[in-house]
């Protein structure tokens, strides 16, 4: 899986010292703004393939990874991270 290796992997492992506050998850679709979530989450798994967000044994979000070829932390911003593909981008924000 892409987030196995390289760059990505380093993406994956900061985003897993996240846990127990609010994220914001925006949903692009060629450039234009198609979806917009918050919430709050007291933790980050991988399983099957899908990166969930959970708040004790409920589910809140889950994001199936296969549909993007690449994550990365966004430099410009602090807590900031991508996923893309093509033509679609999710971006997962952890605001202060």
């Amino acid at each position: 899986m892409f987030f196995a290796s390289g760059k990505n992997k380093e993406a994956f492992e900061k985003l897993f010292q996240y846990g127990n506050q609010q994220v914001v998850l925006n949903w692009y679709e060629d450039e234009l703004l198609i979806g917009r979530d918050g919430f709050f989450f007291t933790h980050l798994l991988i399983e099957n393939g899908s990166l969930i967000f959970r708040k004790g044994n409920k589910e809140k979000q889950t994001i199936l990874l296969v549909t993007y070829k690449s994550f990365e932390i966004v430099p410009d911003f602090r807590d900031f991270y991508q996923l893309t593909n093509e033509t679609e981008l999710l971006q997962i924000y952890f605001p202060h």
